[in-house]
């Protein structure tokens, strides 16, 4: 994932880490070995925080720096998608349980959980409005408000659906 100011990338690895790489010469700036399994998602906050998702039922939110700020727990299952609303106020989290979560940055305090995927929630995104998606290896793309209600869900894809993304006119 690119950083909001573009210089920046941070990904995450197999080998549990998260690394935070200088896009202009491609030096690694640091590395965070503190997942315990791969590290299987990674996003950027409009403020230049970002999240780590991982196999090990856990999202991380970390600061530019990269000081950890707190960690989410109470996953169902391993993590495979993170995205910060358009305020960076919300992160919305994607699991292997089938179900996409939604936490409060400043806390990590989860607002709701949203069950609704009969598989696998394996990509998430937001839209410029604050409105979010979630697709599924259900064969699903379901569209939910902000506050988690679901709007309406998108079928007929064919098989799983592993990215979603909205125009940047919502």
């Amino acid at each position: 994932a690119f950083s909001p100011d573009g210089q920046w990338i941070v990904s995450g690895s197999h080998d549990y880490t998260v690394r935070i790489w200088k896009v202009s010469d491609g030096s690694l700036l640091t590395s965070l070995p503190f997942h315990t399994k791969s590290v299987t998602c990674v996003a950027f906050s409009p403020d230049g925080w970002f999240a780590s998702g991982s196999l090990d039922h856990t999202v991380r939110i970390w600061k530019a720096d990269g000081s950890l700020v707190c960690t989410l727990t109470g996953l169902g299952g391993p993590v495979y998608a993170v995205a910060f609303s358009p305020d960076g106020q919300w992160i919305v989290s994607g699991s292997h349980d089938y179900t996409v979560r939604i936490w409060k940055v400043s806390d990590g305090s989860l607002l709701t959980s949203l069950p609704f995927h009969t598989k696998s929630v394996t990509c998430v995104a937001f839209s410029p409005d604050g409105w979010f998606a979630s697709g599924s290896l259900d064969h699903t793309v379901r569209i939910w408000k902000a506050d988690g209600s679901l709007v309406c869900t998108l079928t007929g894809l064919g098989g799983p659906v592993y990215a979603v993304a909205f125009s940047p006119d919502g």
